[in-house]
């Protein structure tokens, strides 16, 4: 029997025997990251607030609008996962935490009552 490591076998088997949380995580950026270039692209296509006439006028035009859309991809991928890492749910243990219940024992201040002198 041969051993064959993790790195040999097809993309799609290694993408599966990651963890679920990773998975998640991952998906879920790219899928920001998308949703983040899609509006920035948007964005300089209408020409939003004259961006693109101000951003293509301009000496640094293609590294201006790369960063823009970058910026804006990094920045909605981050949002993203972590809203899903936020929403991802509780843990599976729904027992009580803390162990059993003891009675708790309060002292009581007793005021004595004022003697007439």
């Amino acid at each position: 029997m041969t051993f064959m490591p993790p790195v040999f076998r097809g993309p799609r088997r290694r993408w599966r025997s990651t963890d679920p949380v990773v998975r998640l995580m991952v998906g879920n950026g790219a899928l920001g990251m998308a949703l983040g270039a899609l509006l920035a692209t948007g964005i300089l296509l209408f020409d939003v607030l004259g961006l693109r006439t101000l951003l293509w006028r301009s000496d640094v035009r293609l590294a201006g609008s790369i960063l823009f859309i970058g910026s804006f991809a990094l920045t909605f991928g981050g949002v993203v996962a972590a809203g899903a890492a936020i929403l991802a749910g509780r843990d599976d243990d729904d027992e009580p935490r803390g162990g059993p219940k003891v009675p708790l024992r309060i002292p009581a201040l007793a005021y004595a009552a004022r003697r007439a002198r």
